[in-house]
């Protein structure tokens, strides 16, 4: 098919077939050059990892396997090799990111490979590209009309809000919703959601709306699911870990700590206030949701402030918890955190402990990443230079990489973002994970999961909406319910 989804879960090996269908359409004649778009540092592996091991051997020797790289775009010998790919003798197999796009070398790149070849489309983790009046997606989605051959690779399509198909479809073909008479995002937001009365004045959503192009009106809830869930099928397909793989469960454990009465004060304080702002209508999108995050970094003990720097309260009682667990960790794991305060001293701790962490966040580049990632997976723990556990920030290590040999995840702190939730387990949830011994009567193994909670403030507030987002995920693709958390 010109234009198709694979909505399988992460996981279950949708580069491999993805590949395969770049084969076929090169051996055909069909494409005669291939684009892959990516998130940051996953493009690389689609080079270094992906085609390397499956591409077929009689495509091989003619292909040229190319690896944009945004900060070196403007030296000589990154120019000279684009120029070689773009003009020399082989086929080009051309791996990007989504933030390279938004550059202007990165989209005229991109341009000349779909304007002048046959050149196939593939968007892997193509959740990035859901919000239709980003520029981003609007670059992505131009793009995907140049392509012959579209392919759409994601595991989490919905899991945020099933409005997010609507983007996603259209790079599997501009058209995809006109049969429905579903022609722009406002209908698609009108056919499947249940609209509600919104905080916002309407003077201020008519402003959002205006300079977004969206509507904005409050949705309370979803409906026409079944509806949705038939649109779909036609141009994608579902596949689940549990059918194709033989993995260990997922246990989750949940412990639970308290505030200390100065952490309890201050979160209570800002709580009355936001609710006074809200109840008397005084307060933007924007300010609540700032107000929320300082929720959850009191909870968390560090609160940057608005001078640069950073309130750390003492006692933190959370912190304290982190370190009783992580004492009682005997393997491998990973603790993922949410803000850089959190991350700065989940180094710290570690260190006090007397274990080796690699740091993994957004201030390192993608090569100490790399490094990062190899001394935790690849090195056996009785090597000198090999990582006990990697440090990480959320958002930063939730696609692209493999982590079998955690057999732990310890989360510090969660983001909003159920898609990153998920996204992250599975980096050490997938093809390779043999487990941990199970605390359980009947034995067996599995991959542990552990939340730090305070019960009582936002920390169950995001559980419960990560637990709503996958009940109507699941309605929309089909699967059959699963507990989470």
């Amino acid at each position: 098919m010109p234009g198709y989804a694979r909505f399988w879960e992460q996981g279950t090996g949708k580069t491999r077939p993805t590949i395969d269908d770049q084969a076929y359409w090169t051996l055909g004649g069909t494409c005669n050059a291939h684009l892959v778009l990516a998130p940051n540092g996953v493009h690389s592996n689609w080079v270094h990892q992906e085609w390397a091991t499956h591409m077929p051997v009689e495509l091989r020797e003619h292909a040229a396997l190319f690896e944009w790289q945004s900060d070196r775009a403007d030296t000589k010998w990154h120019e000279r090799a684009a120029h070689d790919v773009l003009y020399g003798k082989r086929i080009p197999f051309v791996a990007m990111s989504y933030d390279a796009l938004m550059t202007e070398r990165g989209l005229k790149m991109a341009q000349h490979l779909l304007k002048r070849r046959q050149c196939s489309l593939t968007c892997d983790e193509a959740h990035r590209a859901k919000d239709p009046a980003a520029k981003r997606t609007k670059r992505v989605i131009a793009a995907a009309k140049w392509a012959p051959r579209r392919r759409v690779l994601t595991g989490t399509p919905v899991l945020e809000s099933p409005f997010n198909a609507y983007t996603l479809m259209k790079i599997v073909d501009d058209t995809y919703w006109h049969p429905y008479r579903l022609t722009t995002y406002t209908t698609f937001r009108a056919m499947f959601g249940i609209v509600g009365k919104s905080f916002l004045s309407e003077e201020r959503q008519k402003q959002i709306a205006a300079r977004r192009g969206l509507d904005l009106s409050n949705i309370v809830g979803y409906q026409n699911m079944d509806l949705l869930q038939d649109a779909l099928a036609s141009h994608s397909s579902r596949l689940l870990k549990e059918d194709v793989l033989d993995l260990p469960p997922k246990l989750y454990t949940q412990y639970q700590h308290g505030l200390s009465r100065v952490q309890q004060q201050t979160y209570d304080q800002l709580r009355e206030e936001l609710l006074a702002d809200l109840d008397g209508g005084t307060i933007t999108a924007s300010m609540a949701l700032t107000q929320l995050l300082r929720l959850q970094q009191i909870t968390c003990g560090a609160v940057p402030l608005d001078d640069g720097t950073v309130r750390r309260f003492d006692p933190n009682p959370r912190q304290k918890l982190a370190e009783q667990v992580i004492t009682d960790i005997p393997h491998r794991f990973i603790l993922y955190n949410r803000f850089t305060e959190d991350v700065d001293d989940g180094m710290g701790l570690c260190r006090r402990l007397g274990l080796r962490a690699g740091r993994y966040d957004g201030r390192d580049g993608t090569q100490a990443r790399n490094e990062v990632v190899e001394r935790f997976q690849d090195l056996p723990r009785d090597d000198p230079h090999a990582y006990d556990t990697i440090v990480a920030n959320t958002e930063a290590l939730k696609e692209g990489r493999t982590l079998t040999a955690a057999k732990t995840t310890l989360y510090y702190s969660n983001g909003w973002s159920a898609i990153t939730r998920q996204q992250s387990e599975d980096r050490t949830h997938r093809l390779g994970q043999d487990g941990a011994p199970l605390p359980v009567a009947d034995g067996g193994h599995g991959v542990h999961y552990i939340d730090l909670e305070c019960p009582g403030t936002i920390d169950g507030k995001i559980v419960r909406g990560y637990r709503r987002k996958q009940a109507m995920s699941e309605k929309v693709l089909g699967d059959n319910p699963r507990d989470w958390i």
